[in-house]
């Protein structure tokens, strides 16, 4: 069964979302409920096929088999315990997990406590590559289209009004020109210009609520911004259970740096490696790495491919 946690990536799309995203990343719908009584709702009645429908039936028995992790609520608490990085908040009260089928994916989101479970339905392909797109960020602009900052899907910004009251809002990645404000059902579709327009002529600025990435733009201004405390944050990993991760740099030297989740406790597995110093990223050569947007990526081959990705981060400005 391929059954794992969730990524902090994939964390928001557990969670109702608009149409347009809905439509985006081919959310099919979502069972939500007791162990014994969930009910499907539909999203995209499109893609609500025959073949999806036989699909999800052959999922929720093997989730339901003896041993797994919905066989009931005893089993559900005790799967999520054996699997701590599954929790998707410090409290631990819910936990993530994705499960992928040849053409869909499944979010878990459970609630071991009450004995919720939701689990929300994907086309696969739609999916990853809605999320390939959204880890380019969210761009603002002014209305003359001079780049602002970049912000990173689903992280908030701060609006200060022309009078000095301050507004905090979600903001979602659409596509590289448009982008979603609020949090559903409260959220709002703009064209990057149309926003920028909007505020402007309200007299209104907006920041990111979190640090901005610095804008590298190759290997060897890398090799000189990152330093003992720097902040990186992972966008990109061979391994998908580590996006999302805030890492801090704990070395950096000539051939290449060391670093730990930002967070967890110093005898975490990640943490405890290479002597309290975290995993190593060894610098490699400059056409293996690739820049773009403040983004750092790192790959195994001259060929920058997904398939071919190590790792790709960005260095936060607030510690760099």
């Amino acid at each position: 069964m391929n059954l794992r946690p969730m990524n902090r990536e994939e964390h928001k799309y557990s969670y109702k979302q608009s149409r347009q995203l809905a439509g985006q990343t081919g959310c099919i719908g979502y069972l939500r409920g007791p162990l014994d009584s969930m009910g499907f709702r539909p999203e995209l009645s499109d893609l609500n096929t025959n073949e999806f429908r036989a699909d999800l039936g052959i999922t929720l028995e093997a989730l339901r088999h003896e041993g797994c992790i919905l066989e009931n609520r005893e089993r559900m608490q005790a799967y999520c315990l054996e699997h701590l990085d599954s929790a998707m908040d410090r409290e631990s009260r819910e936990y993530g997990f994705r499960m992928d089928t040849d053409k869909y994916a499944y979010l878990l989101r459970l609630n071991p406590r009450e004995g919720e479970v939701y689990i929300y339905c994907y086309f696969r392909e739609w999916l990853d590559q809605h999320m390939g797109h959204a880890r380019r960020g969210i761009r603002f602009i002014t209305p003359c289209y001079v780049d602002l900052f970049r912000l990173q899907d689903g992280d908030k910004i701060r609006i200060t009004t022309w009078d000095g009251r301050t507004l905090e809002r979600t903001c979602r990645y659409v596509d590289e020109y448009h982008l979603e404000i609020g949090s559903y059902p409260r959220e709002e579709i703009y064209h990057i210009c149309q926003f920028a327009e909007l505020m402007e002529r309200n007299r209104n600025t907006v920041e990111p609520l979190r640090a901005p990435a610095c804008q590298i733009k190759n290997l060897s201004q890398l090799k000189k911004c990152l330093k003992a405390g720097s902040r990186l944050e992972v966008i990109g990993h061979c391994r998908p259970e580590c996006i999302g991760e805030m890492r801090k740099v704990t070395l950096a030297n000539t051939q290449g740096f060391y670093s730990i989740v930002d967070g967890e406790p110093p005898d975490s597995r990640l943490n405890q490696g290479n002597e309290g110093k975290g995993p190593v990223l060894h610098w490699s050569n400059a056409p293996f790495w690739a820049f773009q947007d403040g983004v750092c990526g790192l790959y195994s081959d001259k060929d920058h491919t997904e398939q071919n990705l190590i790792m790709a981060f960005r260095v936060l400005t607030d510690a760099a």
